[in-house]
């Protein structure tokens, strides 16, 4: 897999916006940016929420992938989804996901109840 730096600066040139314009688009600034495409610093768990927002890819996904995979030069972070913090982060996500779905489902679940009671009262 490629690191997540390759991936933002790749949809940054596919978008053919300069490196603040997609900070902008991140709210984050223009130097925070370039570190996480220049592979300097590793992304907060904030900007892979914003990422995904913003352009509905899901970065952190492919971030554990990629360090579920055996370690090789390509991959200095390899180890990193071992440091509690890191993993309670994406615990967070993955349950505030869940809880949207769930939601979903129960109001979807609400409609056919309603509908299926209103054809039983008008029949």
């Amino acid at each position: 897999m490629k690191p997540i730096s390759e991936i933002i600066k790749d949809k940054r040139i596919e978008l053919q916006i300069n490196k603040a314009e997609m900070a902008r688009k991140l709210g984050i600034s223009s130097q925070l940016y370039g570190n996480y495409e220049d592979g300097t610093h590793e992304p907060k768990i904030e900007f892979y929420k914003k990422w995904k927002e913003v352009f509905n890819q899901d970065l952190l996904s492919i971030k554990i992938d990629d360090e579920r995979s055996e370690p090789s030069e390509s991959n200095a972070n390899y180890g990193k989804s071992t440091d509690p913090n890191y993993l309670i982060g994406i615990i967070k996500i993955q349950a505030e996901a869940i809880l949207k779905q769930q939601n979903a489902i129960d109001r979807l679940t609400i409609r056919i109840v309603e509908d299926d009671a209103s054809k039983k009262t008008s029949a």
